[in-house]
């Protein structure tokens, strides 16, 4: 976007005598200070009766109001458009003029360069001979006419700008040179004495290479400006982001919060909802194991056997309760394990663990295979080395998730249906025991047993707060998760929403909020506060309750701390969702009664300095902080 420039250039020879030892010291500098003088400048506007041009009017009164002398405001324009500079080791100077086109640049060097030749023959007959009398003007009148007549008479037009230069200043300087010799000699012989010296006379100036119209412009260059704007934008750029990470610090990675909080990290939750885990879901099974199942007839195509819309009914996937006919005691607390146990190749028959039914049987109790192809699957689990419910899955009679769904009723691993529970999906734990992070939430989950297991006797962790610098971190997301896998393990688990100004636990698993923490800190204990989850038997809701006035001043009350320990003697653990540190004190308190807390952070979300704040304000002796737990999602 930049205007075109173009540069005309002039070499000039300085001849200051002496051809072997070169320009005297400070000859070259006189010469470049001669050369960007405000006296060539003003030779040149004469020379080329710059004053009478419009452009040159019309730019004067635009840029200087019309104040001052025309002439010497288009001066000081050559010279700031004037480069002059020595060559390093001979006698060359180079002048250089920048102009808007190429054939002004041109005449405007070339004028410079006569305008300067002019002014150091004036300087040299002054300098050398302050007598002008002494000279022969007829003499050098005759050795001018000469030297105009061998400039008109040169073999090549071309240079004609060049000529008269260097013949009439080489011509000069010889007639010169010879009438100060002989007037030197004849005076020095009058009187009888040897020749005085005289000053040293002003060297002589040749033009050897005048300046032509360029081809191309020499500004601007595309690439270097390119190159310059690139770097510097860059540099401006990482500034840019240094300001910005100075003064809104996040934390984005396990590291930083290590450093935030001065905590081991206890864990890192991945995104629940990728679309990795998306793409392992939707993957289907094997094309030739489906027809090596299907057998002559093809009846494994049949139509109301491949409807992957079937689903168990809630009746058959979850686990029963102890006395219920048919019904297996319910597995003490901590007897479960974190992942339910693989299933035995020969699947149906009678190969699972005892008093438990196969998996096989409990896909027919379901009616979604019938018996026949019980044993066609099965046979062909064991002749491919596979387990059974793989061999399900690929023959397309059923889905992934129904298999899972199977399995979890088979080792009394509760999880719930899609669209036949008011859990929301945001609660993954409960439906999902394949997504990576529900694994994350068992890692979490063995590190709080083992603190639980560490605890003295005298001082038990029975329950634990989930606390964050701010809302938006996912304390409610992680809190009701967690509190699921707990549940899952056989934990008689509760599950409190002890932020009282906009708790949304009861939105998250479909319950109502009629009663809750607030009535039973105000002293209204009614029955049903504490709801079970339906499909989850060892998970226990309270809701946050009515919205109170004061919700600080309601968990102060010595009431909340005589709650908790009621519920550490009813349940194996109790886990309570908080407001924000930084934004409410209340969050604090419930750590405080807790007596447990870990620190929750999402990447990219939570505040460095916050996070500091945070662990800094919950840094009591009352509260045992587990570590700091990183949210990915």
């Amino acid at each position: 976007m930049m205007p075109e420039r173009y540069t005309a250039s002039v070499q000039l020879l300085i001849d200051a005598g002496d051809a072997d030892a070169g320009p005297a010291p400070g000859v070259m500098a006189t010469q470049v200070d001669i050369l960007t003088s405000q006296r060539v400048a003003l030779d040149v506007v004469a020379a080329l009766k710059m004053t009478d041009d419009p452009e040159v009017i019309a730019r004067w009164r635009r840029e200087a109001d019309g104040q001052g002398s025309l002439r010497h405001f288009q001066a000081d324009l050559i010279r700031e458009n004037l480069h002059v500079w020595p060559s390093r080791e001979s006698r060359m100077l180079h002048v250089a003029y920048t102009g808007d086109s190429a054939h002004r640049a041109a005449e405007l060097a070339n004028a410079v360069a006569r305008a300067f030749v002019e002014l150091s023959l004036a300087l040299r007959g002054e300098s050398s001979f302050p007598d002008r009398g002494a000279l022969d003007a007829g003499a050098v009148t005759q050795e001018g006419r000469r030297d105009t007549t061998e400039s008109r008479s040169g073999d090549d037009p071309g240079e004609s700008g060049a000529a008269p230069f260097g013949a009439r200043l080489d011509a000069s300087s010889r007639l010169l040179w010879q009438q100060r010799d002989s007037s030197g000699a004849q005076s020095a012989r009058e009187a009888g004495s040897p020749p005085a010296r005289l000053r040293p006379p002003q060297p002589s100036v040749m033009v050897l290479n005048p300046a032509t119209e360029p081809l191309r412009p020499s500004s601007p260059s595309v690439l270097r400006n390119a190159s310059l704007g690139g770097l510097l934008g860059l540099l401006l750029a990482m500034a840019a982001v240094l300001a910005a990470e100075r003064r809104d610090r996040r934390v984005r990675g396990t590291q930083d919060l290590r450093l935030a909080s001065g905590l081991p990290p206890m864990g890192t939750l991945r995104n629940a909802f990728s679309a990795q885990h998306a793409r392992r879901l939707r993957r289907g099974g094997s094309e030739s194991l489906r027809h090596a199942l299907a057998g002559s007839d093809g009846s494994l195509d049949r139509g109301p056997f491949d409807d992957t819309a079937s689903v168990f009914a809630p009746t058959v996937i979850a686990p029963r309760r102890q006395g219920e006919a048919g019904g297996r005691p319910a597995a003490p607390a901590g007897a479960a394990h974190d992942e339910p146990p693989a299933l035995a190749r020969n699947g149906a028959a009678g190969g699972t663990a005892p008093n438990r039914q196969a998996l096989g049987q409990i896909l027919v109790r379901a009616g979604l295979i019938h018996p026949p192809e019980v044993e066609r699957i099965l046979a062909w689990a064991r002749q491919e080395g596979v387990r059974f419910g793989e061999a399900a899955v690929a023959s397309r009679l059923v889905t992934s998730d129904q298999v899972d769904r199977a399995l979890a009723y088979q080792f009394d691993y509760a999880v719930l249906e899609p669209g036949a529970s008011a859990v929301t999906r945001e609660v993954v734990a409960a439906y999902d025991a394949r997504n990576p992070l529900v694994a994350d939430l068992r890692r979490l989950r063995a590190r709080i047993r083992g603190a639980q297991i560490a605890a003295p006797l005298e001082a038990p962790l029975k329950a634990l707060a989930v606390i964050s610098s701010g809302s938006g971190d996912g304390k409610s997301f992680v809190a009701a998760n967690l509190a699921v896998t707990f549940s899952q393990m056989g934990q008689r688990t509760l599950l409190v929403d002890a932020d009282l100004r906009r708790g949304r636990l009861h939105l998250m698993f479909g319950l109502p909020n009629d009663h809750g923490l607030s009535s039973m800190l105000n002293r209204r204990i009614v029955p049903g506060s504490l709801q079970r989850v339906p499909g989850l038997q060892q998970l226990t809701v309270l809701t946050c309750g009515p919205l109170a006035p004061n919700p600080s001043e309601l968990l102060s009350r010595p009431a909340f701390g005589e709650l908790l320990d009621a519920f550490g003697r009813s349940f194996d653990i109790v886990i309570l969702d908080t407001p924000g540190v930084i934004e409410e004190p209340d969050a604090t308190l419930i750590a405080q009664r807790a007596g447990a807390a870990i620190v929750m952070a999402r990447r990219g979300v939570s505040s460095f300095d916050a996070v500091v704040e945070l662990v800094a304000s919950g840094a009591t002796p009352q509260v045992t902080v587990l570590g700091s737990v990183l949210n990915g999602a």
